[in-house]
């Protein structure tokens, strides 16, 4: 039993399944694109941080 965890009792699968990957001729998991990057430079700051003893 060279594999004895795969429950095959072969090779283990190392592909992805069409289901994460995206088959785009596969009507069960229609293909989606990736969506647009995000701007560089990332979110705008936040408020500043309160800090202890201020009031609201």
């Amino acid at each position: 039993m060279p594999y004895p965890r795969t429950g095959q009792g072969g090779e283990p699968r190392l592909t992805l399944p069409d289901a994460i990957t995206g088959n785009p001729g596969d009507p069960r998991y229609p293909y989606r694109p990736e969506p647009p990057a995000p701007p560089p430079g990332g979110p705008p700051p936040g408020p500043p941080a309160q800090q202890p003893g201020d009031q609201p």
